[in-house]
Parts: C-alpha cells; sequence; structure tokens
C-alpha cells in the first residue's frame, strides 16, 4: 500500500460527506479498496507516479533568438537558472547562441548566433 488507510467517519475538513467520496472512489473509479470501514489506496501505480519533482513548476522558458524572433526551444524555469543565465552558450542543432538576455518573470531566454571554440 501506498498510503495509510482513511476511515469512512474520518474529518476531512470541511468535507461533510466523506464516506459518500470514498464509495466513489472506491467503486465506481476503483483506486480505493474498501475493508469493513477503511479505504486503501489500490491504483496500479504509487500516487505521484505522473508527478516530476523535478519539473514541478509547469511555465517553461522560451528561448528565442533575438535577431529573428524565431523560437528555438523551451526549458523548465528551475533548469533555465543553470542552462540559460545571462552569457551562457545554448547548443541548437549544431549551431551556438550566447544567451544575451534571460527574464526570469516572463520565462524568456533572447539568444543570439554565434561562432565560439568550444
Amino acid at each position: 500500500m501506498y498510503e495509510l488507510p482513511i476511515r469512512r467517519d474520518e474529518g476531512f475538513g470541511e468535507a461533510p460527506h466523506v464516506g459518500e467520496i470514498l464509495d466513489f472512489l472506491a467503486d465506481d473509479l476503483r483506486v480505493l479498496k474498501r475493508e469493513g470501514d477503511r479505504y486503501h489506496y489500490a491504483a496500479q501505480t504509487y500516487p505521484a507516479d505522473g508527478i516530476s519533482l523535478s519539473a514541478a513548476d509547469m511555465d517553461n522558458v522560451v528561448i528565442q533568438e533575438r535577431d529573428t524572433r524565431r523560437v528555438l526551444g523551451e526549458v523548465d524555469r528551475p533548469g533555465a537558472l543553470t542552462e540559460v543565465h545571462e552569457g551562457a552558450v545554448y547548443g541548437h542543432q549544431g549551431e551556438q547562441y550566447v544567451v544575451e538576455e534571460f527574464d526570469y518573470h516572463n520565462r524568456r531566454a533572447w539568444v543570439r548566433k554565434v561562432e565560439a571554440d568550444y
């Protein structure tokens, strides 16, 4: 089991119909298994299977070429701090771009094509 069981009579915040919700999750969705007055999580995978802890922020930073305004790619916001900071070299399809401006709040990294020897 992935989670501790919850009892049918157990309070859950302000929810007045916990028992009905538990029955729905057990009978209709089949994500809970009922054992007496206790319910256990019973889906095929663990509860956080679809959640990425390394990219929890769903807002990506767009990498855009300054001169042509062409979008080259995207990177998740936490990764952007190390991958597209100002002065970083960004590689795209065998070409190199230097990050001239990184606007974290507006989720944009402006780059210019360069020929670097590394």
